[in-house]
Formats: C-alpha cells, structure tokens, sequence
C-alpha cells in the first residue's frame, strides 16, 4: 500500500480506529464534566460539518472503526443521524460508534437511531443517584430498556448495547446492579475505569484521592470480582482499562 501523506506527515498504513471529534455541545451539566471547567470553551461552531465527514469518506473507508465521540453529546449534533447513515452506507464494513448519555433516546429517536445502522452505542451509568454522575440516570436506564426492547422486536442485533462505569469506594454497590442490567437488555460489554484524577480540578480532587479503589480494595475486590464472573457467565465481556491488581 502506497504511503497515505498528511501535511507534511506520511503514515505508513491507515488506522484502525478513527476518533472523530463530532460536537462541544451537551445536553447535561454533570459536575465532574470536564466542560464544567473553566477552561473549557465550545468551539465557535461546535458541530463537525457534513462537508468535513464527506471528505474523510476515503479515511473511514480504508479503517476498522469510526468512532463519533468528543466534548459534547453526539446526539445534539442536528445531523448525526444523517452522519451516521452516510458512513455506513458509504463504509458498510467500517464499524460505528459512540458514546451517548441516553437521555435523548426517546422511541422516535430509538428508531432514526436503528434506521442508521449504527453498530454500538455506549452508555456510562456511574450510578443513578451518585452526585458526580448524571442528572437523569434513571431516564437514562428507561431509554437503555427501550432501545433493548425496539431490537427484539425488529429482530435485530444493533446497535449493540455497551455499558460503562467508573469504579470508586461511592459507587461500589452499583456495579453489580449494573451487570444485572446488562443482563437484562442484552449488553455486549461492560466497561469499568477506575475513578482517578485525569486533570487537576481543585473542587473534587479530594473526593477522587478519597474514594479511589486502590485505597479500598478490601471491599471493592470481592464485588469486582463476583460481578466479573456474573457478566461473563451471561456472554458480557468486562473491559477494565486502568485497572490493575483488582479482582
């Protein structure tokens, strides 16, 4: 394969997974946000073009994955579903992605949503009534039901559902109730971080150094373990990136 250039770069084979940075804006105001910063600022046109996702048409074509991720929520893009249509009719072997907060899923939107042929849709569900998760968790779950519930009745078997945690001392309990909810609407995978500082934030650094799992590993370990092995006993894998010595 001939060297793809890029400015004045050369790669030397396409990627395997293509983050595409879709829009700044959200839905939410969860505290621990990174856009609760004061430094974080939504760019002058936070949305990704259509006119730019056409032109990376030939990226997404040569790459295993698409992932529609960044700062903000992608279904407040006013064209996602557009987008996403477009790269699997264009890419019909490129894998699509994102990472949504559920609570804009309602059944109309579930349905434009399996109409794209989106191939996974991720959920972080930290907890429904934990203060540095979400505001609307438990619609959250609701929609997460719905859209399991729109796939049995189509007969389908996308999007795949993926849930996310991240683990600390605060929301130890919640990660088996988790996994018992992945059971019940057909999650594919379970994602668990470990809850830790990615950059400083004065008003809940103490909070993070409090609760973090390595300092509690005595109570948190049994219970990752136990739901460890009830998710895979069901066909969920568990994927624990940065997470090491707990089980």
């Amino acid at each position: 394969m001939a060297n793809m250039q890029v400015d004045k770069y050369f790669l030397e084979k396409y990627p395997s997974c293509v983050v595409v940075d879709t829009t700044d804006i959200c839905n939410l105001t969860c505290k621990m946000c990174h856009q609760n910063s004061e430094s974080f600022v939504p760019a002058k046109n936070p949305h990704i073009s259509i006119d730019l996702i056409e032109r990376l048409l030939p990226l997404f074509k040569r790459s295993g994955s698409v992932y529609l991720l960044g700062a903000g929520e992608p279904l407040m893009h006013p064209n996602i579903y557009e987008i996403v249509s477009k790269i699997k009719n264009e890419c019909p072997e490129t894998y699509v992605a994102f990472t949504s907060n559920g609570t804009l899923l309602n059944e109309k939107n579930i349905g434009r949503l399996i109409d794209t042929k989106l191939d996974m849709v991720s959920f972080s569900l930290d907890g429904p009534k934990l203060e540095r998760g979400h505001q609307k968790a438990e619609l959250t779950y609701k929609n997460i039901r719905n859209l399991a519930n729109a796939k049995k009745k189509r007969e389908i078997t996308y999007p795949q559902i993926h849930l996310g945690i991240v683990l600390g001392k605060d929301n130890e309990e919640e990660l088996l109730p988790l996994v018992e909810f992945g059971i019940e609407v057909g999650a594919k995978n379970i994602t668990v971080e470990p809850l830790r500082i990615v950059a400083p934030n004065p008003e809940w650094d103490d909070y993070i150094r409090d609760n973090n799992l390595y300092d509690h590993k005595e109570t948190i370990a049994p219970i990752f373990k136990k739901a460890k092995e009830l998710a895979e006993s069901n066909g969920i894998g568990i994927k624990t990136p940065y997470i090491v010595g707990v089980s």
